[in-house]
């Protein structure tokens, strides 16, 4: 929460920006990722069926944005998934997620 903080400057602008990313796109998915060139978590968005690392950075936190993951109980309401979506993130695993991340990040520029 504090990387969110200092980055986003609270968990709601976070939460606006990643709802955006979410919902505004067509098919792929919304990820929280870790950007260590940039060394700040960042919202970004992949498109269809992109595959890999997406923009050099580490995702912490995925949202499938593809109509089959929402058609069946939400329709087309992408909005209403997206809620559902950010209300049952496993935020520890985010947190362990990142954890890791910045602990390689350190270990890399040691080794530099």
């Amino acid at each position: 929460a504090d990387q969110i903080i200092s980055t986003y400057g609270s968990i709601q602008s976070w939460e606006d920006d990643f709802w955006e990313v979410s919902g505004t796109r067509g098919e792929g998915w919304a990820i929280l990722a870790w950007d260590p060139r940039g060394k700040s978590l960042v919202n970004l968005w992949m498109p269809g069926h992109g595959v890999g690392t997406p923009f050099h950075c580490v995702s912490l936190l995925v949202n499938d944005c593809f109509d089959h993951a929402y058609m069946n109980d939400y329709g087309d309401d992408r909005s209403d998934y997206t809620e559902a979506f950010l209300k049952v993130v496993d935020w520890p695993e985010v947190k362990r997620r990142y954890d890791s991340v910045l602990e390689l990040t350190r270990a890399a520029e040691f080794a530099l």
